[in-house]
């Protein structure tokens, strides 16, 4: 029996420490951004603008639904894109992504079926990448 018990930790061990499960800790947003301060500060420099919502400014802090990140592959190009929704209203979608350095932040909200508005200035590529996220939502 100890030998089972033994063996189930060195599982359980192995499975958490492996890169599935790390990049599946950040798959989500709030998770991702807890992780790594360049993104961090490139989002609060986004949201800083005075045309985001309140609910985006505080987002850390309210949490809407997160979707896992995705990828997005726009002309030889590939974003790893996140999405989420204003808290108690997923009739409004958000969706993000970084450059390769994650010095930039770009977003692009929109309600259902509206164009969306974008933030952090996406060139065309990134733009599309967050376009096709909000349509796949």
């Amino acid at each position: 029996m100890r030998k089972l018990a033994l063996a189930t930790i060195c599982v359980m061990l192995a499975v958490r420490s492996s890169p599935a499960a790390a990049l599946d800790e950040q798959a989500y947003l709030a998770r991702f951004l807890e992780m790594h301060p360049t993104h961090l500060k490139a989002w609060n420099r986004m949201v800083a603008s005075d045309q985001a919502p309140q609910w985006l400014k505080r987002y850390l802090d309210l949490h809407g639904a997160e979707s896992p990140a995705t990828g997005v592959d726009v002309a030889g190009e590939s974003f790893k894109v996140f999405t989420t929704c204003k808290p108690h209203d997923c009739f409004t979608s958000f969706a993000v992504t970084f450059s390769p350095d994650g010095e930039k932040a770009w977003g692009a909200m929109a309600d259902y079926g509206a164009e969306p508005r974008f933030y952090g200035a996406p060139d065309a590529q990134a733009a599309e990448a967050l376009r096709q996220s909000l349509r796949a939502r």
